[in-house]
């Protein structure tokens, strides 16, 4: 069928309409299609506008009213809407604390996943705080979440609300079942008690593996003394090993 042709038939969807609904028994199964995909779009546009509000305004707010509740010494007829706590604050205006730190959680996880790592000054100079893994960030606010939970059960408070947070914010049993069967890495563990060349070794052969698992075998060379993975600097007494990660297309073995 021609668009011209769909067009028309859409047109006499829309002569169907009584005020803003549709009577879509009266419709052909073509017209109704494509009110679905006209109702589909809108549903979407309305979405994105909400979201967008939402990681705009509205928990940016509920972030600063939690804040304002954190402040020590502050008398109650001096907080917001003039409520002792921030779990009466926003039950006052139809929220739930529970469901409001879950958007919190989510939108910082959303966040930090696509921020680039950085350094920390520390009291010895610049130590390195890792970042943690989507899977680790998700268990922090699944536990925080049972916590919720667990308070919400013996205080008698909305166990509902509490619930659908826990299972937002909880992995999938099957997801949790494919994580506990993968193999646990103990190669910190193991490296802490080896003497120095055993451990200069030890951590030439992990950046090795390292390597090999993300594909870069061609591009990243591990260099140490002759066919020993690592070299004993004299001067400086300790071992080293060089770890080249070529900006070009790498040039050795091509003939």
């Amino acid at each position: 069928m021609s668009t011209n042709a769909i067009i028309k038939k859409s047109s006499v969807a829309s002569q169907q309409k009584v005020g803003t609904k549709v009577d879509y028994s009266k419709l052909t199964n073509e017209q109704l299609h494509h009110e679905m995909l006209d109702a589909r779009n809108k549903f979407y546009q309305h979405c994105s506008k909400a979201h967008e509000y939402a990681t705009d305004a509205l928990i940016p707010a509920c972030g600063a009213i939690i804040a304002r509740y954190k402040m020590q010494g502050v008398a109650a007829k001096d907080r917001p809407n003039g409520k002792p706590t921030v779990e009466a604050y926003f039950k006052s205006i139809d929220l739930n604390y529970n469901t409001v730190r879950s958007w919190i959680h989510r939108k910082r996880l959303q966040t930090e996943m696509f921020q680039s790592k950085k350094g920390k000054l520390g009291k010895k100079g610049a130590d390195s705080v890792r970042h943690l893994t989507e899977l680790e960030a998700r268990l922090l606010g699944t536990a925080s979440a049972g916590h919720d939970l667990v308070k919400a059960i013996k205080q008698g408070g909305n166990v509902d609300e509490a619930v659908k947070a826990f299972l937002d914010d909880a992995p999938t049993p099957e997801r949790i079942e494919e994580y506990i069967e993968r193999p646990v890495s103990d190669t910190a563990h193991k490296l802490k008690p080896l003497p120095p060349e055993k451990l200069a070794k030890a951590l030439s052969a992990e950046v090795t593996r390292l390597v090999e698992e993300s594909g870069n075998t061609k591009r990243v060379r591990i260099c140490g003394d002759g066919n020993e993975p690592i070299s004993y600097d004299r001067d400086a007494d300790c071992f080293t090993f060089t770890v080249r990660v070529e900006k070009q297309e790498p040039t050795w073995g091509v003939q």
